[in-house]
């Protein structure tokens, strides 16, 4: 899907969008304890793919206890993170995964794994066995667009329907009311209505204060006019306490929709957020909640932020894309001085960044950052950067996986990783997980002749070449039958066959090492056609 816009979803109105907190990533997170990525390129490990279509693709992949979580149809599916294999499958939920791009969420507190569905619904369910627990009211018609943030006790998380027309940004709590039960209905404790709703916009939970943006209510093509708003909401717990009737503690006009997950700095003690106006807010808000206007500081980025951003050690990493007004900076990576508020760098991307990035650190002061393009192709980029320096210094974009054409796919998606391989998912309704410093795995076609077959398979960047191996069973022995010697050239005619007879091909890259020895990539999967008369 190239663009994830509003009017393919006004239609049908049913869930979407991409998610700022999904474990693994290092969204809002200045921690940098992950150990890096060491590989230059990216191969694939193992793929999963289920559902026809964009809008029926699986969620974006979250780790969730050393596992890969996905939803798709109307079932959550745990997957083995090294290869791929389900291990568990739930029930029928109560609806469906539609047009997926919020991950799970997992609350570690409850063991608990949200999943946002259609009609505005989020159901929970045991994290081991995937039995459900309870699920919250339908709002008919209403997308699940929003990230689901949790402290804990309770979580947050809004619903769109259409435009101009309410959406709600609601609190629920995370208890069982009725364990006896597997699929009651939970009510919020707290809603707020907001005309054009909340669409890719999370919150930030702290210190007691739920901070979120809204949309502005305007029809497609005027989204970055005013009409938006900040909120700073008291959190579920001191609702309850206090017998609050109204969650608003304060509010703020804002230019643009409020288009990512707002991001709370604890060195700054400010709000950061983006709007598809183009703006960087910065906002600082009382301890009572009272949100502090005089305090409020802006950066027209030269682009519309569509998605999530990320806080690693006092910067700012944010994917920009066009503005409707135009802009200079579209489709880049920009990092932000998060005290100055100023652009220290900026790279251009080569596609619409729309799934935010994950910045794993190396030693040196040196980071690497993955992120997802919303291009065709679906594919990930890798950026290197200096922080040992006053200012960022970001290098030029590099593509770090590119997925076979039967893989490839618009894309929004989060990565998730373990420190060894990044896991996501675009619309090809395929979940990869991409191996680190391996060669990359090809993909094979076959073609048959008359006592022959063409051999094709796709380029293994930084190879010397590639090794055919042939069988005449699917699990037979496999010989190897050919050595290409050269990284360009991806086909190979082997005749000399018996003709009405099937063969097995598998091919894999390799590269030259030292003292005449090679490193080999993953093989092919094994690809089988009949020779013609």
């Amino acid at each position: 899907m190239k663009n994830k816009g509003k009017k393919s979803i006004a239609v049908i109105l049913i869930t979407a969008l991409m998610m700022s907190l999904a474990p693994g990533a290092v969204f809002g997170d200045d921690s940098g304890k992950i150990t890096a990525l060491s590989g230059e390129k990216g191969a694939l490990k193992w793929s999963y793919n289920e559902g026809n279509g964009y809008s029926s693709a699986p969620t974006p992949p979250v780790l969730i206890k050393d596992n890969i979580y996905i939803g798709v149809g109307n079932k959550v599916k745990i997957l083995d993170k090294d290869s791929g294999k389900v291990l568990k499958t739930s029930g029928a939920l109560k609806g469906r995964f539609g047009y997926a791009t919020i991950p799970l969420t997992y609350v570690e507190e409850k063991n608990i794994v949200l999943a946002p569905l259609n009609d505005g619904q989020i159901q929970a369910l045991d994290a081991d066995s995937l039995e459900s627990l309870w699920v919250t009211e339908k709002r008919l018609g209403h997308s699940s667009n929003d990230p689901i943030v949790s402290d804990g006790g309770y979580f947050y998380t809004g619903t769109w329907y259409t435009d101009t027309k309410d959406g709600y940004y609601q609190c629920f709590s995370l208890e069982d009311e009725d364990p006896g039960k597997t699929g009651e209905t939970k009510a919020p404790v707290w809603q707020v209505a907001h005309e054009g709703g909340f669409y890719w916009s999370g919150a930030a939970v702290e210190d007691g204060k739920v901070v979120f943006a809204s949309e502005n209510g305007q029809p497609e093509g005027k989204e970055d006019m005013g009409g938006s708003k900040l909120y700073c909401c008291m959190d579920g717990a001191t609702y309850e306490r206090t017998g609050g009737t109204d969650p608003v503690i304060s509010q703020m006009d804002i230019k643009g929709d409020g288009r990512s997950t707002v991001v709370y700095s604890r060195e700054e003690q400010s709000f950061f957020f983006t709007t598809k106006a183009g703006l960087l807010y910065k906002v600082k808000i009382s301890d009572g909640g009272d949100i502090e206007e005089s305090s409020v500081r802006t950066l027209d980025m030269g682009g519309a932020s569509v998605g999530p951003f990320t806080l690693y050690e006092e910067r700012l990493y944010i994917g920009t894309t066009t503005k409707n007004t135009g802009g200079s900076n579209g489709t880049s990576l920009i990092a932000v001085n998060e005290n100055t508020m100023e652009i220290e760098d900026i790279v251009k991307a080569g596609g619409r960044v729309q799934g935010g990035v994950t910045i794993l650190p190396e030693e040196d002061g040196q980071i690497n950052i993955f992120g997802s393009r919303n291009t065709s192709a679906g594919d990930i980029f890798r950026i290197t950067g200096d922080i040992s320096g006053r200012e960022v210094s970001l290098e030029s974009v590099r593509t770090f996986f590119t997925p076979a054409n039967v893989m490839k796919g618009y894309c929004i998606s989060p990565i998730a990783t373990d420190g060894e391989t990044l896991y996501y998912k675009n619309d090809s309704c395929t979940v990869m997980a991409v191996a680190c410093d391996v060669l990359a795995q090809p993909f094979v076609t076959l073609k048959a002749g008359k006592k022959n077959m063409t051999v094709k398979w796709t380029r293994a960047w930084d190879s010397d070449g590639y090794e055919i191996y042939r069988a005449q069973s699917l699990n037979g022995k496999y010989k190897k039958v050919k050595t290409i010697t050269k990284e360009s050239t991806l086909s190979w005619k082997n005749t000399g066959l018996k003709a009405k007879k099937k063969y097995y091909y598998k091919v894999r890259a390799y590269e030259k090492k030292g003292g005449g020895k090679k490193g080999y990539g993953l093989f092919s999967s094994a690809k089988g056609a009949k020779t013609k008369k």
